[in-house]
């Protein structure tokens, strides 16, 4: 009684282990997806009833059957050794080639590094080369523009020098024609040399502020024409205007004639008056205009072809800007300059 009892107990041991081994062969066999835990699974259920006809076999020889399922499961077993070791040899193949990978991949992070290296040193020879290069040539146009502003200041003490004697040399004279010719050719000279002057104070040498230009000519020309404290007023406004070296000359020589002879002849008998010199820089042109409320010129004056030089120099320099000027002799004189000019 007790020995089949025991025989149940057995069986059922066995019963619930096969199930057991079953379970986690097929859970096995999900995770890793590989057949590799099923064979072991199938050898312990051959086993596990090779084992019970053993047991109900009433102590009897085991029969055919149960050698069959013994050598089915040692089978099974033999063959989920295989796939074990063949798992095996392939991990470590697998873990060969990824180290020879992963050293490869050293060795080209290791070249890529040295190159990225190589490059950076480049880099920054280069950048200092270039710093270098640029801090020679910001002290290459600092002494450029040095070199131009002293030649600028040069120029104007030479032309300084020839008003000087000029005015020497119409003191040294006894023909008011010849001294009046002498003033005339001071206040051209002085024109120009105010042009330089201007340069050699601003900070830019590649332009003319001719607002300022033009009220620094005013005020000359009045002290020398002898009008300084007269009732002459005259008014500037020409903001914005900046004209470039080639241009400023000539039109300064322009402006210097036309306001010297306002302040000669506008106002003769005459206790003042007004004149007005406007300048603006629009798209594609320069406007300059010299007006003054004076007595005009007389309408019997053919101005175009009046053989003064001061109207000569007027038009011989406004043909060479390739300008137009006009004159308006309506409420005194006005006259108005146009030049092309491209920005």
């Amino acid at each position: 009684m007790i020995s089949l009892i025991d025989g149940d107990v057995s069986v059922a041991v066995n019963l619930l282990m096969c199930i057991g081994i079953v379970l986690v062969s097929i859970w096995g066999y999900v995770r890793i997806k590989k057949i590799t835990p099923l064979y072991f699974g199938c050898a312990y259920t051959l086993f596990a009833i090779s084992h019970y006809l053993l047991l109900i076999g009433d102590e009897q020889p085991p029969g055919p059957e149960f050698f069959l399922l013994r050598t089915a499961g040692y089978a099974f077993v033999v063959i989920g050794l295989f796939a074990i070791l063949r798992d095996i040899i392939r991990r470590t193949e697998a873990e060969k080639d990824l180290s020879l990978l992963t050293g490869r991949l050293e060795d080209r992070v290791l070249e890529r590094t040295a190159e990225l290296a190589q490059s950076n040193d480049a880099l920054i020879t280069e950048i200092c080369q270039r710093a270098i290069a640029e801090e020679r040539l910001r002290q290459s146009l600092h002494e450029k523009d040095v070199l131009i502003k002293e030649i600028h200041h040069r120029v104007k003490n030479n032309l300084q020098v020839i008003v000087s004697l000029l005015y020497l040399q119409s003191r040294k004279t006894d023909d008011p024609a010849c001294a009046a010719a002498l003033l005339d050719s001071q206040t051209r000279v002085k024109s120009m040399a105010l042009i330089h002057e201007n340069l050699y104070q601003s900070g830019d040498l590649a332009s003319i502020d001719f607002d300022q230009y033009l009220r620094n000519l005013t005020g000359n020309l009045r002290v020398a024409y002898g009008v300084d404290r007269a009732g002459i007023r005259v008014i500037t406004d020409a903001r914005n205007l900046n004209v470039s070296l080639t241009t400023a000359i000539p039109l300064g020589l322009i402006a210097n004639e036309l306001i010297a002879n306002a302040l000669k002849y506008a106002f003769t008998g005459r206790d003042g008056g007004e004149i007005t010199l406007t300048g603006k820089k629009e798209a594609s042109q320069i406007t300059l205009v010299v007006k003054d409320n004076g007595r005009g010129i007389p309408e019997d004056l053919d101005w175009e072809h009046a053989e003064s030089l001061g109207f000569s120099l007027v038009r011989m320099l406004v043909r060479q800007l390739k300008g137009t000027i006009t004159l308006v002799r309506t409420s005194g004189t006005q006259f108005v300059i146009t030049l092309p000019y491209k920005g």
